[in-house]
């Protein structure tokens, strides 16, 4: 797009693409917002956010340390996303980018209505499941919770409201919260989640994961919370981060309706006005090279995310499982393959 204001006269015309679009009298047009920045020339640097992704896709490029928010391909809805978000990824942040109309959304996985058993292979033992909420309370702290071989090989445990995980908790196992009305909170610091590697074949070079963390309705990261998540999040609404200092490390997937990442709170607190200053008295100097580093400098905007993305590993494939039969089935000829791990002898 090209921008154009000539005077004429006694009039000020402006040209947008070569079509004269206004016309006005010279008095009728003033400048009363001195905070404004007017840029002429044929690359004019665009608006701070702009500014601030081309400065991590330069940072990227001296460093190979790579803080832009994303690192990959991306695929995008061309009925949600608009021009100015494509140059973005394209153009800023030098994303290869895939436009991919969604069909319309269906839930990937139904929750169970009873969860009470399960097994891991056919005329094997069963395992009862544990009621979390029963077992640790709706809100836990300074625990560390995981398989048992004998009783719960999978650390898989059922929740019947809503639950809170505070300070110090640290759960490896499979936890499903499947009631429309309840949440699942991560609210304190040093919380880490991570799921169970079940083998695929005897080889074991692939795996299937049930999800970590499943929840009806809401799955929440709260204000100021530190989290480190392995596996993937299942949630019936709302996939929630809050505002503040939290901090979050996810490699996975996420199934949720919507997905909602509040703005940490002294970005938020940063005004229009505030950053067009920053980026004009930035193109004032040459001692910083990248506005990220300038707003860090003038600012305390640290330019390393707080929220973290990782994909999957390639050898691990997710499982939803049908609770009512058992984990592993037979193979064709109506068998179980095993693999012995070692053999113990005694009186």
């Amino acid at each position: 797009t090209q921008l154009a204001v000539t005077a004429k006269e006694d009039k000020l015309c402006l040209y947008i693409n070569d079509t004269e679009i206004l016309d006005e009298n010279k008095s009728v047009i003033q400048f009363t917002n001195f905070d404004c920045a007017t840029w002429i020339g044929a690359t004019p640097p665009g608006s701070p956010v702009g500014e601030y992704m081309r400065g991590l896709s330069g940072i990227k490029g001296e460093t190979d340390l790579d803080y832009r928010p994303f690192g990959g391909e991306v695929t995008y809805n061309p009925n949600r996303t608009n021009g100015s978000a494509r140059r973005l990824l394209s153009d800023y942040l030098g994303n290869t980018t895939t436009s991919v109309v969604p069909d319309t959304f269906t839930a990937p996985v139904s929750f169970p209505s009873t969860l009470t058993t399960y097994r891991l292979y056919p005329g094997g033992p069963s395992y009862t499941i544990p009621n979390f909420n029963h077992t640790y309370g709706s809100t836990i702290h300074d625990q560390t919770i995981g398989p048992d071989v004998l009783t719960n090989p999978l650390g898989v445990y059922h929740g019947t409201a809503d639950l809170t995980f505070a300070n110090n908790v640290t759960f490896s196992g499979i936890l499903i919260n499947p009631l429309s009305t309840d949440s699942i909170q991560l609210n304190g610091t040093n919380i880490v989640a991570s799921a169970p590697l079940i083998p695929l074949d005897t080889e074991t070079t692939t795996y299937a994961q049930i999800p970590v963390l499943s929840v009806g309705r809401d799955f929440l990261v709260g204000n100021h919370a530190n989290v480190k998540i392995e596996g993937m999040v299942v949630s019936g609404l709302n996939f929630h981060i809050g505002s503040g200092s939290r901090e979050l490390d996810f490699t996975g997937k996420v199934a949720s309706q919507k997905i909602d990442f509040q703005t940490e709170t002294n970005w938020a607190n940063l005004m229009v006005k505030n950053w067009i200053y920053e980026l004009r008295e930035f193109y004032g100097q040459t001692a910083i090279s990248h506005f990220p580093e300038w707003m860090e400098t003038k600012r305390s905007l640290s330019y390393e995310p707080s929220i973290n993305f990782h994909a999957s590993p390639e050898n691990i494939r997710y499982h939803w499982p049908d609770w009512s039969v058992p984990i592993f089935t037979t193979n064709a000829d109506g068998k179980l393959d095993w693999k012995i791990l070692r053999i113990i002898e005694s009186n």
